[in-house]
């Protein structure tokens, strides 16, 4: 069990602070990394995360009412409403947990109101998921309370559906995924069109994965992530006017998009031959890493850099940098974006022994390039959304 405890007495002690006695539950909703699969799972594609060490912690309790109070310890933001106020909070973070009553509401249990605490020491922008770990450990934490008797994966679907009906999202199925169903020490292969998935304990041997974060964010992830969900589902459109049988990019392979390129037009063609050559480099990597042929999983991760950057232009500038800055490492086997773009985290694959030197000096030319202080996150591969206290 991945716990911080400083996390969860500082929760422990907001939660009387706040709200008097003890809590009745304490659990942990881990972020994720996304070894690679970018932006596939909305396209019915593959994708490889694992749950990390970084979490949001909860407390909860029932308090025999029907009022909901929620407090945000990082922030002391506080709301409280009555189950029948259906306004939506001024805070973005309430409205992640609004859309999980709204989902609940939709069950046939019942429910009363609850006290809630939370606080977390999982980076907020940075690509990890941070608001699926707030959806997903609400869930979660209601489920447990109330007995409701859901599935861990039936408590993902339901994240989504907060994410995609309540939010209007229009991500895969990944993120909540990763924090339900994780385990220990292990990448999760998710079939995002069937939903099948399997555990695979992917041995690093002399390297080690490594974040850097480049403390960006450029406002577009929202608005520019719909645009790339709307440009795939359009390019799918176009395919099936010549081929009926397509239902999804996952329907179709290189050579296919190839000749439909006139037809699609460069942008659509660049979006659909992406998430394509994506699909096919995750499956590529679990073969690699099988072989333990790290050069070929750091080659699929450069090669998965490329094709965001150049095809389905979600990178950005710092992002870039920090990729260039792996390339002309030579303890640096592959590094790329991760998560959704426009800013947040590299994912580094690099020798231990070279770690050290690689991230000074990343960290270094990033700050005279830029005048920003990236962050490196060290993780670790944690299991899934599980009670703590």
């Amino acid at each position: 069990m991945y716990v911080h405890h400083k996390t969860i007495n500082s929760i422990n002690d907001g939660f009387q602070r706040i709200f008097g006695g003890e809590a009745a539950l304490i659990l942990r909703s881990p972020g994720r990394i996304n070894l690679i699969g970018e932006h596939t799972d909305y396209n019915n594609g593959f994708v490889l995360p694992a749950a990390i060490d970084k979490s949001i912690y909860f407390a909860f309790r029932k308090n025999q009412s029907n009022l909901y109070r929620m407090h945000a310890l990082d922030t002391g933001e506080h709301i409280e409403f009555d189950a029948e106020d259906h306004r939506k909070s001024k805070y973005h973070w309430a409205l992640f947990l609004q859309g999980g009553l709204w989902a609940l509401n939709q069950l046939d249990g019942k429910m009363s109101g609850v006290d809630l605490v939370f606080g977390s020491d999982l980076p907020i922008g940075a690509g990890l998921s941070s608001s699926s770990a707030l959806t997903c450990g609400f869930l979660y934490g209601m489920n447990i309370l109330f007995q409701f008797q859901i599935s861990r994966f039936d408590t993902a679907m339901m994240g989504h559906q907060v994410e995609r009906d309540f939010l209007g999202l229009k991500g895969g199925i990944m993120d909540q995924f990763a924090n339900m169903l994780s385990k220990p020490d292990h990448f999760l292969l998710l079939d995002c069109r069937s939903k099948e998935y399997s555990l695979h304990q992917l041995r690093l041997d002399e390297y080690q994965l490594v974040m850097i974060n480049t403390r960006v964010s450029h406002k577009l992830m929202d608005s520019d992530y719909n645009v790339r969900a709307e440009e795939s589902a359009k390019a799918v459109e176009v395919i099936r006017s010549h081929h009926p049988e397509v239902q999804s990019l996952r329907d179709v392979d290189a050579d296919l998009v190839l000749e439909m390129k006139p037809m699609l037009g460069d942008t659509l063609y660049r979006r659909a031959d992406y998430v394509v050559r994506e699909n096919t480099r995750v499956l590529d990597t679990i073969q690699a890493f099988e072989r333990n042929d790290y050069a070929r999983v750091g080659s699929n991760l450069f090669a998965s850099h490329n094709g965001l950057k150049d095809d389905y232009e979600v990178s950005c500038p710092e992002l870039d940098f920090l990729v260039d800055c792996a390339r002309s490492h030579t303890g640096v086997v592959g590094a790329r974006m991760m998560g959704g773009g426009f800013g947040g985290c590299t994912l580094n694959l690099v020798k231990k022994d070279a770690e050290a030197d690689f991230l000074i000096n990343a960290t270094a030319d990033y700050r005279e390039h830029f005048r920003i202080d990236a962050e490196v996150i060290d993780v670790q591969i944690t299991g899934g959304t599980e009670v703590v206290g």
